[in-house]
Parts: C-alpha cells; sequence; structure tokens
C-alpha cells in the first residue's frame, strides 16, 4: 500500500552520488593526455587553417589563373 493511506509523509529516496556533466569534464582534464591531446588538436587545425587560408587562394583553387 501507499505511504499516504499509512498516515506518514512521503519521504524522497535518498540521493546517489551521481556525477553531472561538469563533474566528469573536470574529472577528464585533470589528466596530462588529455591536455596533450587538446594542445596536438589546436595545433593540427592551425596548421590546417594556416595552409587552407593562406598558401592557397581562391584562384589556385577554382583554376581561374587569369
Amino acid at each position: 500500500m501507499s505511504s499516504e493511506t499509512s498516515g506518514e509523509e512521503a519521504v524522497p529516496p535518498p540521493r546517489t552520488n551521481q556525477r553531472t556533466f561538469l563533474d566528469d569534464v573536470i574529472l577528464t582534464f585533470t589528466s596530462p593526455m588529455a591536455w596533450l591531446l587538446v594542445v596536438a588538436l589546436i595545433l593540427t587545425w592551425s596548421g590546417v587553417a594556416i595552409v587552407l587560408f593562406d598558401l592557397l587562394d581562391y584562384k589556385t583553387l577554382s583554376g581561374n589563373e587569369k
């Protein structure tokens, strides 16, 4: 039977220690390997951006070399 019929107040179940998304992010970035991966990705994509936007121009990519 429900707790309402026995005259007792309904007590919410005790909260379990569940990690939030922010807790997971903080836990992930306490690792040096995670920071190494972030730095490697930034360097890689910076290199891609430099090659794509600085060394190449629109005329070369489109084939119109007038």
